[in-house]
């Protein structure tokens, strides 16, 4: 799902994220957590999911269903690795993130 495409209110929606571990550690037991808080007004989703084991250099595809609201506008959320603890993994990083348009009619 590119960022900023339009989609109808009360829609189900897959973001797909291709990521890769570009360190010389792997990321084991890792999560990727909702940074942005749940909000009537902007899309449904889990608030995190487990990464499966990420090698150095190897790429993963993380998949996360949202809901969109009930009404129009704009539905940005944002996301971060965390270890078990919920510490942030790289805290000064950009965050993966999804933004969609939340329009009246089915397209």
């Amino acid at each position: 799902m590119p960022d900023g495409t339009p989609i109808a209110v009360n829609t189900s929606f897959t973001k797909t994220w291709r990521v890769q571990n570009i360190g010389s550690v792997p990321w084991q037991d890792k999560r990727l957590k909702r940074m942005t808080p749940q909000d009537p007004n902007l899309c449904y989703s889990v608030d995190s999911i487990a990464l499966p084991t990420v090698k150095p250099g190897e790429i993963i595809d993380i998949s996360i269903e949202f809901t969109t609201p009930r009404y129009p506008g704009t539905c940005r959320t944002d996301w971060k690795m965390v270890d078990t603890s919920g510490n942030l993994i790289f805290p000064a990083k950009k965050a993966l993130y999804s933004i969609v348009h939340v329009v009246e009619e089915k397209l």
